[in-house]
């Protein structure tokens, strides 16, 4: 929508007037089909059909095509975090959650190459879900068509995390692994996962 992207403009101009050289956005967040609808708007159903996933996957590709063309311009490189802790969408089923995941960076591929993409995962066991997108990508990520960054969050003991080295990704992609914790909670060793 014309006026999302006008939005985001005026967000990546702040962004970058204040000497920010690189910016991470969170597309959607798990709580759009956590089945608390207090929490906001609840809408699983649009993940569970063919037909919702490409009206979605329609709506936000040329968001998406319109913020990284801006982005390019102000030479603010972006990774975009396209669903924030997943697993916590539990009115949806892996298997559509990661339908829909695939139509949308199909279509990231086509219609803005060269897009920066992550799962935001809320602990690092819950990568296994996500890691298959490597192989699936393999071409588009070796001429560039399509950035990865592993990104997980940390509300579990530090010691859980995984060393980089040892994350299960092919061979061929370790030299372009970067991996992030993009959440965490620092306050003790004894926090409680997210609801």
């Amino acid at each position: 929508d014309r006026q999302a992207s006008t939005h985001m403009g005026r967000y990546l101009a702040a962004f970058k007037a204040r000497g920010i050289t690189q910016a991470f956005l969170t597309l959607l967040d798990f709580h759009l089909a956590d089945g608390d609808a207090d929490d906001g708007i609840e809408v699983p159903e649009i993940f569970q059909t063919p037909a919702g996933r490409t009206a979605l996957v329609n709506a936000l590709v040329p968001f998406i095509k319109a913020t990284e063309a801006e982005a390019k311009r102000r030479n603010l490189p972006l990774v975009w975090d396209l669903w924030n802790e997943p697993i916590g969408a539990v009115k949806v089923d892996l298997v559509d959650q990661q339908l829909f995941i695939n139509a949308l960076t199909d279509a990231l591929i086509k219609d803005a190459p060269g897009t920066t993409i992550t799962i935001g995962v809320r602990k690092a066991q819950d990568l296994e879900h996500w890691l298959y997108l490597l192989e699936r990508y393999k071409a588009p990520l070796q001429d560039g068509r399509l950035k990865v960054v592993v990104s997980v969050h940390t509300y579990e003991p530090l010691a859980q995390l995984p060393d980089v080295g040892r994350l299960n990704v092919p061979d061929w992609f370790r030299p372009q692994l970067i991996a992030w914790v993009t959440e965490a909670d620092p306050r003790n060793e004894r926090t409680k996962q997210p609801k």
